[in-house]
């Protein structure tokens, strides 16, 4: 159990440019059938999956900004943007069709850069005055849209100075992002009910808005869209920053920004997040101008073992199980007991700290090892982890799935090391072709304790370890005990 953990860093798990090569911005996104739906100024559509972009339009004259579909039709936005055309429609199966204005949402005033869906009616923001009303259109069997202007609909909300820049659905709701706010009051995520058209304004916070350091042109625009999946809500906006709500206990609650340092510091030094979509809690898409990114929000330990050497990465909330004798380094394991690895570090902590930590993976004589040298780790509260109970061949086929991981394993003392350094455990399923398991002290201890002669049986609690290939275990000092 873990007494504190803060949220975890976000990894890239991949970050791709506009299809076509240009210099023009991925807008907002939508989330249909596990895919996205995003928008591009100049590439137009897109249709994003988990590994990259599935297809784009690339249709001349008709950039989008926002897209999603309906039955047999996507329809895309454009006001604003290359084309300026409001809502366009074009066959879901033919993304080289020529998309096709509609003109019920291009009147003066009324044009539109955001829309979305609930599969059935399709719902815009407004380009121009008043950009505080969300509009309602139904679907005719032809693409065709009506608007719908009874039951509560067109949604005007009760802040007039407000700006909604993008929409985005989730389970019979609209989420509308307000870009336009500049105090702390200010409700800068608003919740529209679609089957009434009630609006509440439900979101807002001081550091939602962006640093001074961004100048005077950033004042009120730090949110651009933002998206709900589950208990959470996620938003971006000009400043990169991931903005995080959790339900809790019926009350939305604003958890730490994160700094999306790939986009700031890597391929958009100027910061600016556009669209987000979430495939669940812990994966998210987000375009941040010319460059469309997929993102890892909870980083395990598992997930970083995978990763190719000298990968940084951050990882939140490893248990502390034991530590190594020169001081320097420990081993982390997940709460859930899924995984772990050796850390080394400038910290010390102790046994059951709970830690977070920025390093990069590496790989020492066959075993991964998560350096955070010149990086950061912190202690940021206590927790537990019970040793996982294997048997000898388990642990011997397991390999590399079980390096670093706390366990408990018991045996026949089949061979001892004169100068009392190791013994080897077997108990009966011919470990390692029947060699056994060799146990080491963690500490460099002998292994007397234990056990000083072949014939006995033992209890072995320690940190699996596998070098070069070969699985064997340092046992904890006090946790081998001869039966």
């Amino acid at each position: 159990m873990i007494a504190s953990m803060a949220s975890a860093a976000p990894f890239k798990l991949w970050s791709l440019g506009s299809p076509t090569g240009d210099n023009g911005n991925a807008y907002f996104m939508n989330l249909q059938g596990g895919k996205v739906l995003a928008g591009h100024v100049n590439s137009s559509p897109m249709l994003l999956n988990t590994t990259g972009i599935e297809q784009y339009t690339n249709a001349a004259g008709f950039g989008a900004k926002g897209v999603c579909q309906v039955g047999n039709w996507i329809y895309q936005t454009s006001a604003g943007a290359v084309g300026n055309v409001g809502i366009a429609k074009f066959p879901a199966d033919n993304w080289a069709a020529t998309p096709v204005a509609l003109t019920v949402a291009n009147s003066t005033g009324t044009k539109a850069d955001s829309i979305c869906t609930d599969g059935t009616y399709i719902y815009s923001n407004s380009y121009g005055a008043p950009q505080y009303r969300i509009r309602k259109f139904a679907v005719a069997t032809d693409g065709e849209l009506t608007e719908i202007t009874t039951g509560g609909w067109p949604v005007n909300t009760s802040d007039t100075t407000a700006r909604f820049r993008s929409i985005s659905y989730y389970n019979g709701k609209i989420y509308a992002a307000n870009c336009k706010s500049s105090s702390a009051d200010t409700q800068q995520v608003w919740e529209v009910d679609c089957a009434t058209g009630t609006a509440v304004g439900l979101l807002s916070g001081a550091n939602l808005l962006p640093p001074s350091s961004l100048g005077v042109a950033y004042a009120n625009q730090d949110m651009y869209q933002v998206t709900r999946t589950g208990d959470t809500i996620f938003g971006v906006g000009l400043a990169s920053r991931l903005h995080t709500w959790k339900l809790i206990g019926g009350t939305w609650t604003l958890q730490p920004d994160v700094i999306l340092t790939d986009v700031r510091n890597s391929d958009h030094p100027n910061d600016e997040c556009y669209g987000i979509a979430a495939l669940s809690e812990k994966y998210v898409w987000i375009n941040a101008a010319q460059t469309t990114y997929y993102f890892n929000l909870t980083p395990t330990i598992g997930d970083a073992r995978k990763l190719a050497d000298d990968t940084v990465i951050g990882l939140d909330g490893g248990i502390v199980t034991a530590k190594a004798a020169d001081g320097e380094s420990y081993w982390i394991e997940a709460a859930d007991r899924s995984s772990a690895v050796k850390v080394i570090s400038n910290i010390n902590p102790a046994v059951g700290s709970v830690v977070n930590c920025v390093g990069k993976m590496t790989t020492v004589n066959g075993e991964k090892v998560f350096d955070t040298t010149g990086m950061s780790a912190s202690v940021v509260g206590t927790g537990s982890v019970a040793p996982v109970v294997m048997t000898n061949k388990t642990l011997g086929g397991a390999g590399l799935a079980v390096d670093g991981m706390l366990v408990k394993v018991t045996g026949k003392v089949i061979d001892v090391d004169g100068m009392g350094m190791w013994l080897k455990l077997d108990d009966g399923s011919a470990a390692n072709g029947g060699a056994g398991v060799e146990v080491t002290m963690l500490d460099g201890d002998v292994v007397d304790a234990i056990a000083t002669d072949t014939n006995t049986y033992a209890t072995v609690t320690g940190i699996v370890r596998v070098i070069n290939g070969v699985v064997s275990i340092n046992a904890l000092s006090g946790e081998g005990t001869a039966l």
